[in-house]
Parts: C-alpha cells; sequence; structure tokens
C-alpha cells in the first residue's frame, strides 16, 4: 500500500507552529518525570500479518507512559473522553506546556521511551486498518509527534515503492494509517504523542482545509 499522507505530503512539520524551544527546555524535568513514573512494555500489532513485513518478537518495542486517558481508542481525540493520569503529576512543567498547544481538543497523551540500541518496529496507529485492510475509510485524527533528540530517525514506509521519508524536523503530524518506524538509536531517547484536534488558527497556518479527511 503507497503512503495517503497528508495533502500529498508524507509528513508536515509542526516546529513553527509550536513552542519548540520550551519543550526542548524541559528535557531534565521529562526525564526526571519518567523516572518517577511507571511505566508499561508497549506491543504492535501484527503488521507482518497483514503485509509480510518481518517483525523481530523477542524485543520489547518500547515502553509508555500515559499522562491522558482515552475511554476508548475511537475517542482518543475528544477532552472530554480523556483524563489525566496519577503519572501526569510528575511532570508538572510539560502539563502546561500540553494545555497551551495550538489544539482545540486535547486527547490522549503518551510518552514511549526507546532503549539503547532498540529501534521503533514498522507499524501503523490507526486501529481499524488492522480490521479493515487498505479500504479503511477516511479519517480526522489529528496528533503532534515530537521528540527532542534530532538523531532520532523515524520515517513514513512507502510498502508499494519501498521508500522511505525521514522526519527531519523535532516535530510532525503524519497520516496514522501510514506504516512508520525508526532505526536503531544508540541513547536513551523519548518521544510524544499528543492526539486531539487542531485549532482553527493552525489549521490556517497550515494550509489545511476545515472541511478534509486523511
Amino acid at each position: 500500500m503507497a503512503i495517503r499522507g497528508i495533502l500529498g505530503q508524507p509528513f508536515m512539520s509542526l516546529d513553527d507552529s509550536i513552542d519548540l524551544a520550551h519543550f526542548l527546555s524541559l528535557d531534565d524535568k521529562i526525564w526526571e518525570g519518567i523516572r518517577k513514573s511507571k511505566s508499561s512494555p508497549g506491543k504492535y500489532f501484527p503488521e507482518s500479518d497483514i503485509e509480510k513485513i518481518p517483525l523481530d518478537s523477542n524485543e520489547v518495542p518500547y515502553h509508555q507512559i500515559r499522562l491522558r486517558q482515552e475511554e476508548s481508542w475511537e475517542k482518543k481525540n475528544f477532552s472530554l473522553s480523556c483524563r489525566w493520569t496519577e503519572e501526569s503529576q510528575n511532570f508538572p512543567e510539560l502539563v502546561q506546556w500540553l494545555k497551551q498547544l495550538p489544539f482545540s481538543q486535547l486527547g490522549r497523551v503518551k510518552i514511549f521511551i526507546n532503549h539503547p540500541g532498540a529501534k521503533v518496529q514498522m507499524h501503523r496507529d490507526h486501529n481499524d486498518y488492522y480490521l479493515k485492510g487498505p479500504n479503511v475509510s477516511p479519517h480526522k485524527h489529528e496528533f503532534l509527534w515530537i521528540c527532542p533528540d534530532p538523531t532520532k530517525s523515524l520515517y513514513i514506509y512507502d510498502a508499494e515503492n519501498q521508500e522511505k521519508y525521514y522526519i527531519n524536523s523535532r516535530s510532525a503530524f503524519f497520516n496514522e494509517v501510514d506504516l512508520h518506524a525508526s532505526d536503531p538509536h544508540q541513547n536513551w531517547s523519548y518521544s510524544l504523542k499528543v492526539d486531539g484536534q487542531f485549532s482553527s488558527s493552525l489549521r490556517d497556518r497550515l494550509a489545511i482545509p476545515h472541511d478534509v479527511y486523511y
């Protein structure tokens, strides 16, 4: 399956649309919060069963900390369907930063922690794809992905053309139906995914029509 992308692009940088400098200044405090928090091992859907892309089943791919918990996957982009978790209290400065993002709805928030030498395995974030396959309906799921480490190499993968589109920014928005992964990284690293709905001003800034489906 070729990538769906966002308005003809594999991803959109959000670096100029958020207070990136403030987020980067919180790095030490975020690591402190990670050390204080309970994390759980993550897992991926069996992508290899769908498109025959092999996965390393012997590797725990990542750990995660939920700062905002959703009622259900279908409601992860809505403020009223998500709640702040106990772990979020270990990240007071980050929580304040999250609250000022240019979102009209602040949904689920997760921190992903990768071990040294680990890679992000090939996967999709859109649950419906694993039920419906390539014919999954267009959607309106918007989010911010952000990582403070510029050497972490997350990419969007076009399986049809066997092409990798590396994200060359600290933060981005891409189509969660699309395959993505990262190369192994030598250091501990973390990234955030902030689900929600973009504000009208952010959509205008990114030239995203207000009635668009992805």
